[in-house]
């Protein structure tokens, strides 16, 4: 019998904000094709010096001999492989087509902190861009924890999802390369463009090649327009699909979303049969994935 996992209790850690972002799946015959053309994308990106400015590269370059600047180190900090549990209730609420809103509670052991990050994300498709609210806590534990949040957040998240009991039904393993750039070297305004390689797993033993590119908003100067920032994704995005046609394809969801759009396709059409397999699954399911 499996033991029974607590709530994990909140650490002081916190970061509230909004995310704004434009997602990509790379497309391809199957995930060495996928990854390789993930490459192929980085590579163009850290040849492309007029568009995509990369955060350092005139500091990093300036007063360096022109032919020992031409080595610079392209500023990528790639991420070590991560393994991130995506949670929802027997209902699943958040990711069925007729909830009231998106709701997504995730969770990653943060290694060399000693803590694990609870992430919620509310909100949907907004326009072109995936605009939702995001706020992280550190928890003590594996598990999930809706009161770590303030009131309001929590209100906002109760309209679309119960807080009744939650497991871990999405496991996403994978791996981040990110870049920081000023789009057309504008200084108000800083993008991240990241490369996602990965895959998914649902607890009954779907998996799912996780290969994308994303685009985000990090920083913006106050007096920086909606219309400017959706204007300078729209060039960022152009810029790839002109070079990369036939390799890309827009989505506007979260990359555990075609995982659970299975699981709500099962719900529907074996509802007993799902209620069943979720009451069997124990609350500390793939346990022996998680870092001792």
């Amino acid at each position: 019998m499996a033991k029974e996992i607590k709530k994990g209790k909140p650490q002081e850690v916190r970061d509230d904000g909004t995310e704004e972002e434009r997602k990509h799946r790379v497309l391809g015959e199957n995930w060495h094709d996928k990854a390789i053309r993930l490459d192929t994308i980085f590579n163009f990106i850290a040849g492309q010096k007029t568009h995509f400015v990369t955060l350092d590269q005139a500091v990093h370059t300036d007063h360096f001999d022109p032919e020992l600047a031409a080595f610079a180190e392209f500023p990528a900090n790639p991420k070590p492989l991560r393994t991130r549990y995506y949670w929802a209730n027997a209902a699943l609420d958040g990711y069925k087509p007729d909830d009231k809103g998106r709701a997504e509670i995730r969770t990653e052991r943060k290694t060399g902190k000693g803590c694990w990050e609870q992430v919620l994300k509310i909100g949907g498709k907004s326009g072109k861009t995936l605009k939702r609210g995001e706020y992280k806590r550190a928890l003590d534990g594996f598990g999930v924890n809706l009161d770590v949040y303030p009131s309001e957040i929590r209100k906002s998240a109760l309209k679309i999802i119960k807080d009744e009991e939650f497991k871990p039904l999405i496991r996403l393993e994978g791996q981040s390369k990110p870049v920081l750039y000023r789009p057309d070297g504008r200084t108000d305004i800083l993008f991240e463009i990241k490369f996602d390689k990965g895959k998914g797993f649902t607890f009954d033993g779907i998996e799912e090649d996780v290969i994308e590119v994303e685009i985000e908003v990090k920083e913006r100067g106050s007096d920086v327009s909606d219309e400017e920032i959706e204007a300078l994704l729209d060039k960022s995005e152009s810029l790839l699909y002109q070079q990369f046609e036939g390799n890309l394809e827009p989505i506007n969801e979260s990359k555990a979303m075609t995982l659970f759009r299975h699981l709500v396709d099962w719900q529907e059409c074996d509802k007993k049969g799902f209620e069943k397999a979720f009451k069997a699954l124990p609350g500390d399911r793939w346990e022996e994935y998680k870092p001792q």
